[in-house]
């Protein structure tokens, strides 16, 4: 029989079992979720790291070779300014190639790629260099073929161009192309 003050017993709030199993379930879930963050990183910072040889390396096999096909003669220097003004080319550990195109009209222009520090910055820069005009200056080039690169290396072997670059992550890769001769 019920009288006017009992009430039925009425529980409010969560037994410790029940707090207990939700928050080991909700530090379960955070766990997972940390996890598939972490590998998510992981995957993007091995990309990016691979970034100089799935994107770069191809852009600037495709520019060198170009190029290269083109010259009909090409030559080295261990530095911009020598190389301009034509005096002390090299065969080997050159940052600096000279490529000579013969035009229509029969002169003769030329393409500077020349690995080199600017403002901190490393470039392999690309200059258009036409003997009647005035000479390029260094750092003002035509086109920058490349940020990325942190070393360059250039050699001729056997006739043969060959040019080691070296990215950010200290990856190389080395180009051996036959100019056109």
């Amino acid at each position: 029989m019920k009288t006017a003050n009992s009430s039925p017993l009425v529980q409010k709030g969560f037994t410790l079992v029940e707090m207990t199993v939700v928050i080991m379930f909700g530090l379960a879930l955070a766990s997972a979720g940390m996890m598939l963050l972490n590998q998510q990183v992981n995957t993007v910072r091995i990309y990016n790291e691979q970034d100089f040889i799935l994107k770069e390396a191809p852009r600037i096999n495709n520019t060198l070779t170009s190029l290269l096909s083109r010259a009909d003669a090409i030559r080295l220097h261990e530095n911009f300014t020598d190389a301009v003004q034509d005096q002390n080319p090299v065969i080997a550990d050159a940052n600096v190639l000279v490529a000579a195109f013969r035009e229509v009209d029969n002169s003769v222009t030329f393409g500077i790629i020349s690995f080199e520090t600017i403002a901190g910055e490393d470039l392999l820069n690309y200059y258009f260099f036409d003997p009647t005009q005035t000479a390029p200056v260094q750092g003002t080039p035509s086109w920058t073929i490349s940020r990325v690169v942190d070393d360059a290396n250039f050699n001729l072997v056997q006739g043969l161009f060959q040019g080691t670059l070296t990215g950010p992550n200290a990856e190389q890769i080395t180009y051996t192309i036959s100019p056109n001769q």
